[in-house]
């Protein structure tokens, strides 16, 4: 009886993942784990750098950090 591949059920000589001729998988997308940027209504610190921030800075969440601020991100609205 000839051997066949546990994940398709082919015959393992005609299989290409027993061969090994399968793409790898492509990378997932990094996910979505920001909040849009906006101005602070009260004041805190920026769990980037440790910095107080006041009210009218901009900042956005960030999980499962917390507020990052306007001193620590790129693209920041001023």
């Amino acid at each position: 009886m000839t051997a066949r591949c546990e994940l398709t059920e082919l015959l393992a000589d005609s299989c290409a993942h027993c061969l090994g001729h399968t793409d790898p998988a492509p990378d997932p997308p990094p996910p979505v784990n920001t909040g849009r940027w906006f101005h602070a209504i009260y004041p805190g610190v920026c769990e980037v750098c440790g910095n107080r921030f006041t009210p009218g800075t901009p900042i956005r969440l960030e999980i499962p950090k917390g507020w990052r601020a306007a001193c620590c991100a790129d693209g920041a609205p001023s």
